[in-house]
């Protein structure tokens, strides 16, 4: 804990900056505070003094807390961001916009000493970045007993074509013809099976006999006047 900490207060406030940097002077591990009255001159101090912990305030003319947490944390500013705030309200966003606590004004003085002196003892901790050991790639996995079965399947197939003297390959060409003529028929009547259901089979059929019928009673007649 032999590093001390650099402080910058942004408030627009004169007295609420004063009355903080008189509190925290006291405490032994400060070492320097700097003061910014609105967002745009916090940026400006923090580029410059590269402080160890930004204290905001929410509601200011121009920027707010907010928004200047947000360009902190955009520029990779290495300053840990503490809300101190008269608007309750504003915790939800002060918390979203990268601030690691919030403080009413006035409230809970111990708690935000007590962060501070958390920021303190993790000053001089180098940052560690934990390396996750890569998961390694297993190779497919394959059921024992399955690629038993195939091969053994595979020698039973052809022993039976060797000692068949290649009828049992006969058979088996012939088994899958019947297959394929079994699935073809299959489809056929589900073919007619459709056509019927929507009556085109039979409205086909009855006007072929209907044309058929008309031809061959006018010809039929045509012929017996002629004779």
């Amino acid at each position: 804990m032999s590093k001390s900490l650099r402080l910058l207060i942004v408030d627009d406030s004169r007295a609420s900056r004063e009355e903080l940097g008189a509190l925290l002077s006291e405490e032994s591990y400060v070492q320097e505070i700097r003061m910014a009255k609105h967002g745009l001159e916090a940026l400006s101090l923090a580029d410059q003094y590269q402080p160890d912990v930004v204290l905001l305030d929410q509601n200011m003319p121009g920027l707010t807390g907010a928004e200047v947490a947000r360009r902190l944390k955009a520029a990779n500013s290495n300053a840990r961001i503490i809300f101190v705030s008269a608007d309750p309200e504003a915790k939800e966003l002060a918390m979203a916009a990268g601030a690691e606590a919030f403080f009413v004004k006035g409230i809970n003085t111990a708690g935000l000493i007590q962060a501070l002196r958390v920021a303190h003892s993790s000053a001089d901790k180098p940052k560690r970045t934990i390396k996750l050991p890569r998961k390694k790639k297993e190779p497919p996995k394959y059921i024992p007993w399955l690629w038993g079965a195939v091969r053994i399947s595979a020698l039973l197939l052809l022993g039976g074509i060797v000692a068949t003297n290649g009828y049992l390959l006969v058979y088996i060409s012939l088994f899958c013809g019947i297959m394929f003529f079994v699935y073809a028929m299959k489809y056929y009547a589900s073919m007619v099976m459709i056509m019927a259901a929507t009556g085109n089979g039979t409205n086909g059929w009855a006007n072929a006999n209907g044309n058929g019928n008309g031809n061959g009673h006018g010809n039929g007649h045509g012929d017996g006047n002629g004779n």
